[in-house]
């Protein structure tokens, strides 16, 4: 057994849910929603390494409950989170176009302690779990800005390498793919084009999130120059996702993250299996995502 305890830094606000969906749990940070973040960065990394098909399916659900646990196990590690008594909140806009939708969130520059117990496999690899999970985003409308932690500057390819040995370990090879069915940083098949982007550019000043004005500013100044901008045309809109005809995720993350004193905002996409595009689509919805991105934000 191993143990480890890490500082977290709250970067954006966060929102957790309970078992009043109107109201944060009365424990403010919620491990199992932790630890479903850190899930899928587990099946961002496994994504490279199964088939693509039932019998891949199948095995990445094996990998998972080896480290995750199932219903017939428990999983390999314990997270224990100590919440400070004073831990921040307010309402947040959601929404910046509708005054009537926000949400209590946890607000940003506030600390509390991540205790991980290991029963197997080294605490650095949970860690490097940990830190994809915290660039992605934690809680709800985690693609859109909020839930953004952190414990330490990294870099993102030597995170995902740290992962990448569980993989290597247990005799698995890198597969590409043409059409992967769910997120992951998989490659296709011909050439060096791969199945995600990641893109992060310098924060301008005025977007830094120091405080629940910036912050919203900066959510303000996302969907009215970006989002709103993609909206608006037809053959860019899929990446945002939707509700119709059925409810699908959006294909680009935004996320934000401190470089030492500085901050950097992420363009972050995931190209996979769906009836509303092919890889070409997503590529160029991408790029303009980012382009729109980055003539707002770049410092």
């Amino acid at each position: 057994m191993e143990e480890a305890i890490f500082k977290v830094e709250i970067i954006t606000p966060t929102i957790m849910g309970g078992a009043d969906s109107g109201k944060l749990d009365s424990i403010y940070i919620r491990p199992t929603e932790i630890k479903s973040a850190m899930r899928q960065a587990f099946r961002l990394i496994a994504g490279k390494y199964v088939e693509h098909n039932k019998k891949g399916i199948e095995k990445l659900y094996e990998l998972e409950s080896e480290i995750f646990g199932n219903t017939q196990g428990k999983g390999k590690f314990r997270l224990i989170v100590d919440i400070p008594n004073n831990l921040e909140t307010e309402k947040i806009k959601l929404l910046p176009h509708k005054n009537d939708f926000s949400k209590l969130a946890i607000l940003q520059n506030q600390t509390f302690d991540l205790k991980i117990i290991s029963y197997k496999y080294p605490v650095e690899f949970y860690k490097a779990l940990l830190n994809v999970a915290f660039l992605l985003g934690v809680g709800h409308r985690r693609n859109r800005l909020f839930g953004n932690m952190q414990i330490e500057k990294f870099g993102l390819k030597d995170e995902v390498g740290k992962i990448d040995k569980f993989f290597l370990d247990k005799g698995y090879g890198v597969i590409k793919t043409n059409n992967p069915l769910f997120a992951c940083f998989s490659e296709q098949e011909d050439g060096d084009n791969r199945n995600f982007s990641v893109f992060g550019m310098p924060l301008k000043d005025e977007f830094i999130p120091i405080n629940k004005q910036k912050f919203e500013n900066t959510l303000k100044n996302l969907y009215e120059k970006v989002i709103h901008k993609i909206e608006e045309k037809d053959n860019l809109k899929f990446i945002l996702g939707g509700v119709s005809p059925r409810r699908q995720a959006s294909f680009v993350n935004f996320s934000i993250l401190k470089v030492g004193q500085s901050y950097r905002l992420f363009v972050i996409g995931f190209y996979y299996k769906n009836e509303k595009f092919k890889y070409d689509d997503w590529k160029d919805a991408i790029e303009k995502a980012k382009e729109l991105t980055e003539n707002t934000f770049k410092k």
